[in-house]
C-alpha cells in the first residue's frame, strides 16, 4: 500500500472447538512509522500509515488464557505524482465542447469550454476531456486522482448546479472549430466532435444520457457556483474511490476519457451554463490539469485460474499466470496422495494427482523485489480405475472407512497378505488365497514368473530380490518386459543366477 491508502488486513482463527470467542488485538510490532487501525479488536479490519518502510503488524488473539499470535511484513511506500497538461513536457491532451442547440457546431480549437444548459429547454452543453496515460506503466497501482479546472475570463451564464464528472465511453476527435457560427470549420461534420458526431468516423446520438457516450457512474463533483462572477477561479474535481477505479481501469488501453456534464436530473428549463479554460487556453496554469498519485507494483502479479476438475491419475490441467517474474513454480501443499506436475515451473501446466481427495496447491513467483504466493483448493474424484490403490479399496469395499479393514496394511481374510500386496498381486482380499509364482531350475539359472495387476496410470513399483540366508542383502534382479494376460493382469519373467550351493530365496517387493 501507500501512504494516502489504507490497507485491508484479515485474520482467521481456528479455535480446535474450545467454545467462546476469542479477544483480538491488532498492533505493530516495528516501522519507521505509526501505524493505525479502524478496529483493532476485530479480526477484518483496516490499517494506515503514517510513513513510508517496512512495518511488521501483529494480530494476537487470546481464549481461556492462551494467546496466538500472526505477524505480517508489509512494505509501505511513497507514492508518486504524476501532473498531464497541454503543453508541459510537450504533452498533448484534447479539450472540446458539444452542444445541443447548435449540434453541428465544433469546438476544438477554442480557448474555453461550456458545461451547462442553455435557455432553450433541453440543450445541453458537455465538456469532452481525453488524456493519453500511456507513459504510465501499465502494472501501477493509482491512489489518487483529481481533475483541476478553471473558470473563464468571460462570464457564464446564472448560477450552475452541482456539476458532475464522468467517464467518457468512446473516443473522439477534438477538431478545429472555433465553436463560433460565423466560423466557416463550425458547421461541418468532419472537423471534429459536435452533437451529431464524434468525428466524422462514427455517428453520436447518445451525449445526454447516461449509458450512452457518458458513464453511469459520477467520478466526482464540484458543488455549484454564479458562473456569471466566478472568473478565472481553479476549482477541482477531487479525489474519489470512483475516480480512482476509473483511471486504474484506463491504464489498461493507455487511455483517459471524461465527460464534465451538470446532472442528467436537473430540470430541463434550467438556463446557466459555466465557462472552463480549455487545453487552447493562452496560459498554460490555466489549462486542465489531471493529478494522479501511482505505485508501482514491483512484486509479481499472479493468479492460480480456476480449479480443474481432477480424476485421481489422469492429468489436469492448470491454468495460472505469472508477470513480472524471474522464477515460478507450483508445489504440493497437502493432501491425501501426491501430486506430480508436468513442468512444476510453470504457471500453465498438468497435474497429476495420486488418489482421490482434497488437495491443496501453491503457486509462488519471485523477482528481486520479492514473492507472492497463491493457493489453489483441487478436489479429484476417483477415476473407478483399479490399478489405482484408492480406486481399488472403493470399489472392494464401498462406502467402508475402517481402516483395519481398507488400509494398505491390514489383512482383513487373514491369510498373510497385506491389502497392498493383495492389490498389487491381483488376489482377492476378501477371501484367502495364496500367491503361486512359478520357480524353475534351467542350468545355472532360476527362471521366476509370477503373475500381478497392470499398473498402467499406475502407483506402485515390482522389484524381484533373492539371498541365500532370508536376511539381507537381498539382491534386486533385472526382469524382462511383462506380458499382457489380460485386460488386468500382466506375467513377469525373471532369470536368476541359480547360485553355488544348491538353495536361493526369491520375493517380490512392493512400493507404492
Amino acid at each position: 500500500p501507500s501512504i494516502t491508502q489504507k490497507l485491508r488486513v484479515s485474520a482467521a482463527i481456528d479455535t480446535h472447538g474450545s467454545s467462546g470467542s476469542p479477544a483480538i488485538t491488532w498492533s505493530k510490532i516495528s516501522g519507521p512509522g505509526t501505524v493505525s487501525f479502524d478496529d483493532p479488536s476485530t479480526l477484518d479490519t483496516r490499517s494506515s500509515f503514517s510513513a513510508a518502510g517496512i512495518y511488521q503488524i501483529q494480530c494476537a488473539a487470546t481464549l481461556n488464557g492462551i494467546t496466538g499470535t500472526a505477524v505480517r511484513t508489509v512494505h509501505v511506500d511513497t507514492p508518486v505524482e504524476i501532473t498531464f497538461r497541454q503543453g508541459v513536457g510537450g504533452y498533448s491532451q484534447e479539450t472540446t465542447t458539444v452542444r445541443a442547440d447548435n449540434p453541428t457546431w465544433n469546438a476544438g480549437a477554442r480557448d474555453q469550454f461550456l458545461v451547462g444548459r442553455v435557455s432553450t429547454g433541453t440543450s445541453a452543453l458537455r465538456g469532452l476531456l481525453s488524456f493519453d496515460l500511456g507513459n504510465v506503466p501499465p502494472d501501477s497501482i493509482v491512489s489518487a486522482a483529481s481533475l483541476d479546472l478553471t473558470t473563464h475570463a468571460s462570464a457564464g451564464n446564472g448560477t450552475v448546479g452541482e456539476i458532475e464528472l464522468r467517464t467518457l465511453t468512446t473516443d473522439f476527435t477534438e477538431g478545429s472549430g472555433s465553436g463560433l457560427s460565423a466560423t466557416p470549420a463550425d458547421p461541418n461534420t468532419s472537423s471534429g466532435a459536435n452533437w451529431q458526431r464524434r468525428s466524422d468516423a462514427s455517428a453520436n446520438l447518445a451525449w445526454n444520457n447516461s449509458g450512452g457516450s457518458l458513464g453511469t457512474t459520477v467520478l466526482s463533483r464540484l458543488p455549484g457556483f454564479n458562473a456569471a462572477t466566478s472568473l478565472n477561479t481553479p476549482r477541482t474535481f477531487a479525489t474519489d474511490p470512483a475516480f480512482v477505479a476509473a483511471v486504474q481501469a484506463a491504464l489498461g488501453n493507455g487511455r483517459l476519457n471524461l465527460s464534465v456534464v451538470s446532472p442528467l436530473t436537473e430540470a430541463p428549463a434550467a438556463g446557466a451554463f459555466a465557462r472552463f479554460h480549455s487545453d487552447d487556453a493562452l496560459t498554460e496554469s490555466q489549462r486542465p490539469l489531471l493529478r494522479l498519485q501511482v505505485l508501482r507494483n514491483l512484486l509479481p502479479a499472479l493468479a492460480t485460474g480456476p480449479a480443474p476438475a481432477a480424476i485421481a491419475g489422469s492429468p489436469a490441467a492448470l491454468t495460472g499466470s505469472a508477470t513480472g517474474a524471474t522464477t515460478t513454480g507450483w508445489s504440493l501443499v497437502s493432501g491425501p496422495g501426491t501430486a506430480s506436475f508436468a513442468d512444476s515451473n510453470n504457471s500453465a501446466t498438468t497435474v497429476t494427482l495420486s488418489q482421490s481427495g482434497s488437495y491443496t496447491l501453491r503457486l509462488l513467483s519471485s523477482n528481486a523485489h520479492g514473492s507472492v504466493s497463491r493457493t489453489l483448493e483441487v478436489t479429484a474424484v476417483a477415476s473407478n480405475n483399479p490399478a489405482i490403490f484408492t480406486d481399488w479399496q472403493q470399489l472392494t469395499w464401498p462406502g467402508e472407512t475402517n481402516p483395519s479393514i481398507i488400509s494398505s496394511t491390514a489383512d482383513p481374510d487373514h491369510d498373510g497378505l497385506n491389502n497392498l500386496l493383495e492389490w498389487g498381486l491381483h488376489l482377492d482380499p476378501k477371501t484367502p488365497d495364496l500367491f503361486s509364482p512359478a520357480l524353475e531350475l534351467s542350468g545355472a539359472v532360476l527362471d521366476y514368473t509370477y503373475t500381478r495387476r497392470k499398473t498402467a496410470p499406475g502407483e506402485a513399483t515390482f522389484t524381484v530380490e533373492w539371498s541365500d540366508t532370508l536376511a539381507a542383502p537381498w539382491t534386486p534382479a533385472t526382469s524382462d518386459p511383462p506380458v499382457s494376460l489380460d485386460a488386468t493382469r500382466e506375467s513377469v519373467h525373471t532369470a536368476i543366477p541359480a547360485g553355488p550351493n544348491g538353495r536361493r530365496f526369491v520375493r517380490v517387493r512392493i512400493i507404492r
